[in-house]
C-alpha cells in the first residue's frame, strides 16, 4: 500500500482528498470483495481497479467534516486471499481552522 495510511489534513473550508494505491504482490494475488469504514462519519471513499492494466486498486478518500477537530477511522477491505481475509487501512483526519498553520 502506498502510502501505508491515509492522512486527511487541512482546513474545513478546503477540499481535502487523498489517494492510496493498493497493489498485491505477484506471488499473493487477491481481489477486493468489499470495502467499508468502521465508523464512516467524517469522510467518503471509493475504490476502483487500476486503469493502467496492473493488478490493484485505487482507493480515493475525501474529507466531509466541516468543523475543526481530529478523527480516526479504519477502512476494512474483505479480500479473497487464502492468507488473509481482510486488510485494514487507518484513516487519520486533522482538520484545523484556516487561521492555524498546518504542519
Amino acid at each position: 500500500m502506498e502510502p501505508p495510511l491515509i492522512r486527511l489534513q487541512g482546513s474545513p473550508d478546503a477540499t481535502i482528498s487523498r489517494d492510496l494505491t493498493l497493489t498485491p504482490f505477484t506471488e499473493y494475488p487477491f481481489t477486493v470483495k468489499s470495502i467499508r469504514a468502521l465508523r464512516g462519519e467524517d469522510f467518503q471513499f471509493s475504490i476502483t481497479p487500476l486503469k493502467d492494466g496492473r493488478p490493484g486498486y485505487l482507493i480515493q478518500t475525501h474529507n466531509t467534516r466541516k468543523e475543526a477537530g481530529r478523527y480516526f477511522d479504519t477502512l476494512v477491505l474483505t479480500i479473497d486471499s487464502p492468507i488473509r481475509e481482510e486488510l485494514r487501512i487507518r484513516v487519520l483526519g486533522d482538520i484545523r481552522p484556516a487561521s492555524e498553520k498546518q504542519p
